[in-house]
């Protein structure tokens, strides 16, 4: 019983917490912001959710990170900033201020379907 609560807490602390009202998706432009306008700016909470649900059940990838340019830089509420890599399935997810750390999320299905 000890060693599940011990691995909950664990997977816990490597999965960010993440909640918004509001997801605005930009090109990207820099690891270190974003700027222009949005490619689309997303208020319905169905899709809201489908990118807070993806980035939160992210799994902390170890090691050095070294990444080419992201696909998007996606903005919840206007000023927390994580930088997606998409492909068919998967993805990767790197919040824009911690670019030391990288997410695996897995499927990417239900947030692509949003996506230009």
């Amino acid at each position: 019983m000890r060693l599940l609560l011990v691995i909950a807490l664990l997977l816990a602390a490597c999965s960010p917490d993440i909640h918004a009202d509001q997801i605005a998706v930009y090109s990207f432009t820099s690891f270190h912001g974003w700027g222009g306008d949005p490619v689309i700016v997303l208020e319905d909470e169905e899709a809201v959710n489908a990118f807070t649900e993806t980035l939160s059940e992210g799994s902390r990838l170890s090691g050095a990170v070294d990444v080419v340019e992201p696909d998007w830089t996606v903005v919840l509420d206007g000023k927390d900033a994580w930088h997606l890599w998409l492909d068919d399935e998967n993805g990767s997810a790197m919040h824009a201020d911690d670019t030391h750390t990288l997410y695996e999320v897995g499927s990417t299905e239900d947030i692509q379907a949003y996506l230009p």
